[in-house]
């Protein structure tokens, strides 16, 4: 499942904690920092200190709250996240995937998970990037009832495994797991904010037609 990582927001932990959020989050949304700045006022001394001098008390506290863990910056961003899909693509980059305590990041029910080919399950069958599974399933030998039951799968499944070879994309994973690379997310964060101002001066233009912009989110991890 997708969740929201506090800590991502900090690019710099050597400055304030409340200077090194407002870095990020002024210019990515002004009513999100308003939520989070409000919240700072009841953590004054945690606002004032570099953000690597907290200790992990203080950091379970301000970021996470207590209890549970869904309280602090982790329940002011994500109520924001929850409120539409618009806010959630603007936090998309300091969210990672965590595995499911149900399906431990499988996503898959039990049964499904019991379901082997061939002795392989499918969730092994899908942890393989699109170039492995594609020679797996056109290469593993199959007979009698076996053949016919995977007969009518394999017509479903290798035009696409072939169809994403040849878009150049036989490196994926079919699990789909979301980079958890932090230059990534800055680099998807800055190219937002750089989108943003794009879309923005387009719309405003006189010569232009206003334009629109399309956001794509990542579905979470659920028990199927």
């Amino acid at each position: 499942m997708l969740s929201f990582e506090p800590e991502f927001l900090v690019e710099d932990a050597q400055h304030p904690l409340g200077d090194a959020l407002a870095a990020v989050l002024k210019p990515l949304d002004g009513a999100l920092w308003r939520d989070v700045a409000r919240f700072g006022t009841h953590h004054k001394a945690a606002w004032k200190r570099a953000a690597g001098a907290a200790d992990e008390k203080q950091r379970q506290r301000v970021f996470r709250g207590a209890g549970a863990g869904n309280g602090g910056l982790v329940g002011v961003c994500s109520s924001f996240i929850d409120a539409d899909e618009e806010h959630a693509a603007l936090l998309a980059p300091f969210m990672t995937e965590r595995a499911c305590a149900i399906c431990h990041g499988r996503r898959l029910n039990a049964r499904a998970q019991a379901v082997t080919v061939d002795g392989v399950a499918i969730w092994e069958l899908t942890q393989q990037s699109v170039a492995a599974c594609l020679a797996d399933l056109s290469q593993r030998p199959l007979s009698g009832r076996d053949e016919q039951i995977a007969a009518n799968i394999r017509k479903e499944i290798l035009p696409r495994l072939h169809f994403l070879q040849e878009v150049g994309l036989s490196y994926l994973t079919l699990d789909g797991v979301p980079t958890r690379c932090r230059a990534a997310r800055r680099s998807a964060f800055a190219w937002r904010r750089s989108s943003a101002r794009t879309c923005a001066a387009s719309a405003t233009s006189s010569t232009s037609r206003p334009s629109g912009c399309t956001r794509a989110t990542t579905p979470c991890c659920s028990a199927r």
